[in-house]
């Protein structure tokens, strides 16, 4: 398979996420590259909208993708599309978007109560794309009112919503969802990938935000008891750990490479915030340069450990 340019669009899921990680697929296309992981399998434990998986996909330089979510609506919402993309469509380019139906759509979601349906996937989807910042539990777009210069359709274009749902559903087979515990999935990664050496991306919930920011959120306990089942993967296995730059994270990936960079938040109104990357010692770091990320800091460079 030969990869499209790295610049190819990065806008590739159906979903808005916060601190949503799609920016960041020019990186890993550069990180793919370097280490000679084109046509193999690649993992998200915390897939969330599943952003940077989906572009290495569809932009051919991996051949499987694997995106894990223990979220049962973001599972729903993954199960939906997949197994019914026709009628998923459809709906996208039917539903009236309107106080009224987004009422009903809040409704099946907070009913769900861990189940899994089309019809709560859809609602998970139509809450995403019509509230502030793609937060599952936040208010509308624009108010009951609706009389704010953004209302429900501002980050509802059917069109290209439907289109990027058809272009997912064209590679479904080389595509599986699942619904297990981050940890889990990570100790048992080669068997479940069918793969001696893919590439995981672990982007947990933010550790300062993450309260306010997900559904489904990380205690500081959480975090330290993730880094543990990390660090005790074969030395062989690539992977890539991201998080807010807080000093308590760095201190936990402390023994890592590590990468400081910017990337824009959508849910912060366009501004830069300050993130971290840390790496397994197998790979090879990209630059800086090379996935089009910014420094913090003008000589900002890979740390590398010890």
């Amino acid at each position: 398979m030969t990869p499209k340019s790295a610049r190819a669009s990065h806008h590739a899921s159906p979903l808005r996420y916060p601190g949503g990680k799609a920016k960041l697929a020019p990186y890993f296309k550069a990180l793919v590259r370097k280490n000679r992981l084109l046509d193999g399998t690649y993992v998200e434990p915390f897939a969330g909208g599943g952003g940077v998986g989906l572009c290495l996909l569809l932009h051919g330089y991996v051949e499987h993708i694997i995106l894990n979510d223990l979220s049962a609506p973001i599972y729903a919402f993954w199960r939906a599309l997949l197994d019914e993309p026709d009628r998923f469509q459809q709906k996208i380019l039917d539903i009236e978007l309107t106080t009224e139906e987004w009422l009903n759509q809040r409704q099946v979601f907070q009913e769900a109560e861990g189940r899994i349906s089309f019809e709560i996937g859809f609602a998970t989807f139509f809450l995403n794309r019509t509230n502030h910042s793609g937060v599952l539990n936040a208010g509308m777009i624009g108010g009951h009112s609706q009389r704010s210069a953004y209302g429900l359709d501002a980050r509802f274009n059917r069109q290209e919503l439907a289109a990027r749902v058809m272009r997912i559903a064209k590679n479904r087979s080389k595509i599986t969802v699942m619904n297990l515990d981050a940890a889990e999935l990570i100790r048992n990664v080669t068997e479940i990938a069918g793969d001696d050496r893919p590439l995981i991306y672990i982007d947990p919930p933010y550790y300062r935000k993450g309260r306010d920011l997900y559904y489904d959120f990380y205690r500081q306990e959480d975090h330290g008891k993730l880094r543990d089942v990390i660090v005790q993967l074969n030395s062989a296995i690539p992977w890539v750990v991201s998080y807010d730059n807080e000093p308590a994270i760095r201190e936990l990936y402390d023994a890592h490479q590590m990468l400081e960079y910017n990337l824009s938040y959508s849910v912060r109104n366009g501004r830069q915030g300050k993130e971290v990357m840390f790496m397994s010692d197998c790979l090879k770091p990209a630059s800086l340069a090379e996935g089009g990320l910014q420094a913090p800091l003008p000589q900002a460079e890979f740390n590398l450990a010890s």
